[in-house]
């Protein structure tokens, strides 16, 4: 046995093979670890390491990374191997690393090449090298004062540091609460352990220094604050006064002094859809449902509601039409629902048939009347604040000018893009919450001051949060970053306001109240038994979104009887007169029977047809020594 065990090691060495140390016979330590730094009067911190590493296996040299944080900069000036023999330092040649003894460096570390993949494997060898660079901005400002809180080893690392030793020095100009310079030691430190200096320092020297980066001064500070609520008030005292101008808050007329007369003057010599699109500036299903009323009012239509059972108790209302005048005669929004509703050639139609034919595209009959409608308002009704439609101008210089601000700031100092993102993303989420309520009061003419108080809530916690968070700190927030911050947010309340504002005369915004107080009144009257209503009131009580509430009324009071025959008719066009009676709409509306409503039906048909639709998601995921400066990492490669 042991002369074959000697013939195979001879035909080892005969062929060349000497055996290598695998993956796992990789190792590398520090013996020691001895670092000196000095801090001088700019805040520009030196520091040499002289790393005394002991290399086993098939390394190719060593490689020290860094942690550098925004607006941090790190100069790495040399690297040095020092002969065991002599105690000389031989300077390593920056470039190329396929040759010993030279490195590469960057922004994020620096790596050397001790051996060649041809060398043999290294067996306990110590390798002493020493480097130097230079750290900046690394000084923390804080409340007049300054913080080094400096990680001077380097915790990612995956190989233990048997002994540490750190000489700081701290330039007079920097008054510091411990003595220095400071001697720190250590005994082994394991993988992940830090050497983490927090020193407060207070600056006496003559004159600003170069290496920190300050926060924006107390003044200045509140300066901006000044800017910020001194711009909110105006903004705000501005459209509260506007708004009480055009007679926004003036109270609705009262119910008992709503008369007969006054209806026929104020809201019935107006066509019922304008009448619903006025009260609330909206052009939506009331609105074509108080088209196709008025239609059936006048003879251009006819119409009936069918109710069909479904399973069990559920029961479905259809509405029938069928069109009594020639096509041709008719123009605008009638024209465009007739068109919409019908097909080419045919005079009846019912809501399932309509529902059938645009399943798969999709229908919206208040889109179709729209612009017409729009346009039928304005003619009869003036007073639209079309001169107000550059108030996006003064919006957009503050929000271009915020944000070229805050980038402008985010170049100069990278570290602050956190603090530039937070402030744009609480400005943008108070912002939307703001705007759901400015546009809700905008729309509303009914208890305006209750309306208003929310989005005027929201902008002022906004500005408060913005002040409390940045301009009321010391941190270290430039300038630059804050002002930004100050102008994007004027820049969104501006255009919260804007959003909310009045674009109606006075004129107009006191016929608005009228027709809310003639709505309030139709819908307390519906409450009762015998309403004071006509039938003829009949399109105007669907226009103004009352068709739950007929139904209500019918569905309780109403009978068999009621749907016989006319208890009263609707009277000339845009008059909207009748008999003194109500019945729920008469013959003409009330349905086939006391339990099916043509309110319902047509409100149902008036709603539209909704388009199919589909969606998707995605998703995405991310992950980060101590200290705000130092630490980062060293091994081999």
């Amino acid at each position: 046995m042991r002369h074959l065990i000697i013939l195979l090691a001879t035909i080892c060495v005969a062929c060349g093979y000497t055996p290598q140390a695998g993956a796992q016979d990789r190792s590398l330590y520090w013996k020691a670890l001895d670092v000196t730094a000095r801090l001088d009067a700019d805040g520009r911190l030196h520091v040499t390491e002289r790393h005394e590493m002991v290399f086993t296996g098939d390394w190719n040299g060593g490689e020290r990374t860094f942690r550098i944080t925004g607006g941090q900069k790190l100069d790495f000036r040399r690297i040095f191997r020092i002969d065991p023999a002599t105690g000389i330092g031989r300077a390593l040649t920056r470039g190329n690393l396929d040759e010993v003894d030279h490195y590469w460096s960057g922004s994020g570390g620096v790596r050397w090449r001790s051996r060649l993949p041809s060398d043999p494997p290294f067996e306990n060898t110590t390798i002493t090298y020493v480097l130097e660079y230079t750290q900046s901005n690394i000084l923390v400002p804080k409340e007049g004062s300054f913080l080094l809180d400096h990680d001077f080893a380097f915790p990612d690392r995956s190989w233990p540091i048997l002994s540490f030793s750190l000489d700081l020095h701290i330039d007079p100009a920097w008054e510091a609460e411990t003595r220095t310079p400071i001697r720190v030691t250590r005994g082994r430190l394991e993988p992940g352990e830090s050497v983490l200096l927090t020193i407060p320092l207070r600056y006496t020297g003559s004159r600003r220094p170069a290496a920190v980066q300050f926060g924006a001064s107390p003044a200045g500070r509140r300066i901006l604050s000044l800017v910020l609520f001194a711009g909110l008030g105006i903004l705000t005292a501005t459209f509260l006064f506007r708004e009480w101008s055009r007679g926004r808050f003036a109270p609705l007329r009262k119910t008992g002094e709503t008369t007969r007369p006054w209806l026929e003057e104020r809201v019935l010599s107006l066509p019922p859809e304008v009448v619903g699109d006025l009260w609330d500036n909206r052009t939506g299903a009331p609105e074509v449902a108080a088209i196709l009323a008025r239609m059936v009012a006048e003879k251009k239509l006819a119409s009936s509601v069918e109710q069909k059972h479904l399973i069990l108790w559920f029961k479905r209302d259809v509405l029938h039409l069928e069109l009594l005048v020639d096509r041709t005669t008719l123009n605008g929004y009638e024209s465009e629902l007739v068109q919409a509703f019908f097909r080419s050639g045919e005079t009846t139609t019912d809501s399932d048939r309509i529902s059938e034919r645009y399943s798969a595209s999709g229908f919206d009959p208040a889109a179709r009347i729209r612009d017409a409608l729009r346009k039928k308002v304005e003619s009869l009704v003036r007073g639209t604040g079309k001169h107000l439609k550059y108030l996006w101008i003064p919006t957009a210089i503050l929000f271009f000018a915020g944000i070229v601000i805050l980038v402008s700031a985010c170049v100069d100092r990278p570290q602050e893009t956190w603090i530039a993102a937070s402030g744009f993303g609480v400005g943008l989420a108070g912002y939307l919450v703001a705007t759901a309520f400015a546009c809700g009061y905008h729309r509303a003419i009914t208890r305006p001051l209750l309306r208003c108080l929310p989005f005027l809530a929201i902008t002022f916690a906004l500005a408060a949060t913005l002040d409390q968070l940045f301009l009321q700190g010391t941190g270290p927030e430039s300038i630059l970053l804050l002002t930004g911050l100050t102008l994007y947010i004027l820049s969104l309340m501006l255009s919260v306001f804007n959003q909310a504002r009045t674009l109606d005369d006075r004129e107009r915004v006191l016929l608005r109240r009228d027709l809310a107080a003639a709505r309030r009144f139709m819908k307390e009257e519906l409450s009762r038994k015998t309403p004071n209503l006509d039938d003829g009131w009949y399109p105007y009580l669907i226009a103004l979104g009352l068709g739950r509430s007929m139904d209500r009324w019918f569905r309780a009071f109403g009978t068999a009887s009621s749907n016989s025959g006319a208890h009263g008719s609707f009277g000339s066009t845009g008059s909207g007169s009748g008999s003194g009676t109500w019945s729920g709409g008469g013959g003409t509306f009330g349905g086939a029977g006391a339990s099916a409503s043509w309110a319902a039906a047509a409100g149902a048909l008036a709603a539209g047809v909704a388009k199919p639709s589909s969606s998707g998601s995605g998703g995405s995921s991310g992950g980060g020594g101590g200290g705000s400066s130092g630490g980062g990492g060293g091994g081999g490669w």
